[in-house]
């Protein structure tokens, strides 16, 4: 029996150059770049590692019983290294890392993914410093989405390229101006289950710090960030195991065991501006707060369409969604308070943030939630740690009513590691996570443990003088 969660199969080797290409266009181009910054580095360095993790999960997935909820024992191996040189102005660091998942489930979601960054800094002059860093992407929606959307029913290949220079000024010992910019380019694989948006996001920043005493940093920041989606069409069959198509009238559901195809067609285009000011503060040595807040104004235009096609040729298309064509936009205001405090053996945080990030539903999103930290050292080698985060999700535009993607998500994990010796370490936890969305008809959730073994290499590094 085939799932709906299946991977179509595709011919993926004809897209493996299309990704190498890509990826060694822009290699050759940044060492062109940087190459007689290179030649002086006075040290190489290579820093590599690996891990091996086992898992099992009841709901991995996180579906509905309705909709095929099943349990899954998987086992993840991961093995990478940092390559990078130094100088006396300049830091150039580049890793690359292959995933591996295999899993024992009913339906096939083995995957590979393959990850490849890079991070440089150059100190131009004594007032004047830039950094660029990018990262090239070939992974899947499955480990990657729900924190973003929730949505993780399909194995849909995802490739994400993005470039990110930054230039500092100090215009003074405590005064420093910060240009950002950011590209990225999010594309995902289209096949017949799949409904997710590729994206492009271009972001641009100002931010000027004034270190007032000691304890107290203070900020202003502009920024602007463009949010576009593709004219994108996608064919899903006639499996209702999605919150998509929770929206779905009574009258279709007469027509359900009738056999069929929905296909969707969306489009959009949407502008933030955002003004923030804060400040960062150092209670004492181990105690440090900070805080934010801004406004924004967002501007959207999304097109969208839907119908049914019945494989049945006696039935006309069934339209859902008239091509539409949507202008919204509204104020809104972004918020971010966090406190850190460490003592002897332990230490522990909270934070609390209302922002606004792209996503592959085709919209800016807004998320407000609460994250807590803390870990305590149980002896030498022994260490528990917590991570926990409550998060509510709207649409970042002016129209209040709730959309099909709006949810409330839970995540609590806690963890104990064992340090084997300086290379080796032993981890094992408990993850719970919990979502609804808000047209849906019931809660899902999920429980997985898991048992993981990473190594890291002492680096090996070559002097040059």
């Amino acid at each position: 029996m085939e799932y709906p969660g299946t991977k179509a199969i595709t011919d993926d080797v004809l897209n493996i150059p299309t990704h190498i290409d890509r990826a060694l266009l822009s290699a050759v181009l940044l060492i062109a770049s940087m190459y007689s910054t290179m030649c002086d580095a006075r040290e190489w360095y290579a820093k590599p590692s690996a891990s091996l993790r086992g898992f099992y999960d009841d709901n991995l997935l996180m579906r509905r019983s309705e909709q095929g909820k099943f349990e899954v024992y998987g086992g993840t191996f991961s093995a990478g290294s940092k390559f990078g040189m130094r100088s006396e102005t300049a830091d150039v660091g580049v890793t690359a890392q292959a995933i591996i998942n295999r899993y024992d489930a009913p339906t096939n979601i083995d995957n590979e993914n393959y990850h490849f960054k890079l991070e440089s800094s150059f100190n131009v002059t004594e007032r004047n410093q830039f950094t660029l860093n990018g990262r090239y992407f070939i992974d899947n929606n499955i480990g990657t989405q729900f924190e973003e959307t929730g949505l993780t029913q399909f194995l849909v290949e995802r490739t994400t390229w993005a470039v990110q220079p930054n230039w500092t000024y100090r215009l003074s010992e405590t005064e420093s101006l910060i240009l950002d910019y950011s590209h990225e380019e999010i594309d995902y694989e289209q096949n017949n289950t799949n409904f997710l948006n590729s994206y492009n996001t271009d972001s641009v920043s100002l931010n000027y710090t004034n270190q007032w005493t000691e304890r107290l940093q203070w900020f202003a920041l502009a920024s602007y960030l463009r949010f576009e989606t593709p004219r994108n069409k996608s064919v899903t069959r006639s499996q209702i195991d999605d919150p998509f198509f929770e929206v779905i009238d009574d009258t279709l559901r007469l027509f359900l065991n009738e056999a069929g195809a929905f296909e969707v067609e969306t489009e959009s285009l949407s502008d933030m501006y955002s003004i923030q000011t804060g400040f960062n503060y150092a209670h004492s040595e181990t105690w440090t707060s900070n805080f934010m807040i801004g406004g924004r104004w967002t501007e959207s235009e999304s097109f969208q369409s839907s119908l049914f096609n019945f494989d049945n040729p006696d039935l006309s298309p069934r339209v859902f969604f008239p091509p539409t064509l949507q202008k919204d936009s509204g104020l809104g205001y972004l918020i971010s308070v966090g406190t850190n405090k460490q003592f002897e053996r332990s230490s522990i945080g909270a934070s609390f943030f209302q922002d606004v990030r792209p996503t592959s539903q085709g919209q800016l999103m807004q998320f407000t939630g609460i994250t807590l930290t803390g870990d305590h050292k149980i002896t030498e080698h022994l260490k528990f740690a917590l991570n926990a985060s409550a998060t509510q999700q709207t649409t970042a535009g002016g129209d209040e009513q709730n959309t099909r993607f709006d949810r409330d998500f839970i995540s609590v994990e806690p963890k104990l590691s064992w340090r084997i010796d300086r290379q080796m370490t032993l981890a094992g936890g408990y993850r719970y996570r919990w979502q609804e969305f808000s047209r849906d008809i019931q809660a899902r959730e999920s429980n997985s443990v898991y048992l993981q073994l990473n190594y890291n290499w002492d680096p090996f590094t070559t002097s040059r003088y």
